[in-house]
């Protein structure tokens, strides 16, 4: 069965330092949950609550695991998705 979701956002996320820490895709799941996605940048990952960096105000991160959104590198999008 194919499912579509919806691609509402695009970040290049920096380390406090000013390098490049990573490129994030903003999915949303119309459904409204996001608790399956388990890669690095989901809702629970710890990179979110890095001592000193700026990752959360940098894309408005919301915790929310009812919201649908979340958040995948470029890299995991291409693995996981394969039609755009």
């Amino acid at each position: 069965m194919k499912h579509a979701y919806s691609l509402i956002g695009a970040y290049k996320v920096y380390n406090t330092d000013g390098t490049l820490k990573a490129d994030l895709f903003k999915i949303r799941n119309p459904h409204g949950y996001d608790y399956y996605y388990n890669g690095t940048w989901n809702d629970g990952d710890s990179i979110w609550n890095t001592a000193g960096e700026t990752y959360k105000e940098q894309v408005n991160f919301s915790n929310s695991s009812s919201d649908g959104v979340y958040y995948m590198t470029k890299e995991d999008f291409a693995t996981y998705y394969y039609t755009l």
